[in-house]
């Protein structure tokens, strides 16, 4: 099924492009030669997902996706990417075609994946708006999750800063897991992620963790302090003070009910690692902002960070640090 796909769809896309864009269904292009499938063609704005919805009430029997786009809204490719998944639909790269940022989250969302393309990604950005970046955050911590997107790519993604793109190359494609069909499973096949703790990837994998700690940070409350209580060990070394787990989760609670809406982005060029056996550490700089509409205050700026981690069945952070490096309020 797929190959026929890519054989036929491909040329027809290229030449349906121009005469088949509907009002009704932009960005979205309807094939009458390949009914079962939709293709997606350009921007993912606001109208996107009703248009989607259209194309499916238009084409009952898809059951693929194909994907040419450079991005766009984060929330509109998130509610397409649950139709997406939600059907089982399959999603398609195709040769000589992209699917950017905000576009990868539907591609993750297949059933069944197919990269003949370029697939690209970076962390998100809330675009200033502290609300939206929380949202954004926390709905893309939780799909790619529910996609079972591999730990390496959410790592390349939180990597990369949002004016970069980080394209996977076919080696990658390969070995991360990006491809996925319903065709079983030799019994003697090794999978290649993710890397355990003590492969030669340790390193990589910490500093995932912790970019993901600091991502979290957007979180809202509940979720932020559900994640704490996962992370952290039972006694850890809190800014230059031994407290007790309950101790530190008492400080982030503090802290997350003076701000209710709270944005962090790491800078990955900052990021350091060093790991032994059992212990990693990892520092790096970010870029944080608060607000609370209520007392009508905000404030931003960036700090350093200092995590270490003891490595065993999962990370758990045994000390945290850092100092604030520049800090501008609205009082």
């Amino acid at each position: 099924m797929w190959k026929s796909i890519i054989a036929c769809s491909f040329w027809l896309f290229a030449i349906s492009a121009a005469a088949q864009t509907d009002a009704d269904y932009a960005p979205f292009l309807l094939l009458d030669e390949v009914p079962n499938v939709i293709a997606l063609n350009g921007e993912i704005n606001f109208r996107a997902p009703l248009a989607f919805r259209r194309a499916l009430a238009a084409r009952p029997q898809v059951d693929t996706l194909i994907l040419s786009s450079g991005g766009g809204s984060v929330q509109a490719a998130l509610l397409i990417a649950e139709e997406v998944f939600e059907r089982k639909l399959g999603t398609l790269i195709l040769p000589e075609m992209q699917c950017l940022s905000a576009c990868s989250l539907i591609f993750f969302a297949g059933q069944q994946r197919i990269v003949e393309g370029s697939l690209g990604v970076h962390q998100i950005s809330g675009g200033g708006d502290l609300q939206e970046a929380q949202l954004n955050l926390s709905d893309i911590l939780e799909v790619l999750a529910k996609y079972d997107v591999p730990q390496p790519v959410i790592t390349r993604m939180l990597r990369t800063s949002p004016d970069d793109m980080y394209v996977f190359s076919d080696a990658e494609v390969a070995s991360l897991g990006l491809i996925r069909t319903l065709e079983p499973k030799a019994e003697t096949e090794v999978p290649t992620y993710p890397p355990t703790a003590n492969s030669a990837n340790q390193e990589e994998m910490a500093e995932a963790f912790i970019l993901g700690v600091i991502m979290a940070g957007s979180l809202p409350r509940d979720e932020l302090i559900g994640v704490a209580t996962n992370i952290y060990a039972d006694n850890v070394n809190f800014y230059g003070k031994e407290v007790t787990k309950e101790e530190v989760l008492a400080d982030k609670y503090k802290y997350v009910e003076r701000w209710p809406m709270r944005a962090s982005t790491a800078r990955p060029a900052t990021i350091q690692s060093s790991c032994t056996q059992d212990i990693c550490r990892i520092t790096g700089v970010y870029d944080w902002a608060v607000l609370d509409t209520n007392r009508k205050k905000s404030a931003k700026g960036s700090a350093t960070f200092e995590y270490y981690l003891r490595v065993g069945a999962g990370y758990k952070i045994i000390a945290e640090n850092g100092k604030v490096l520049e800090r501008s309020a609205n009082p």
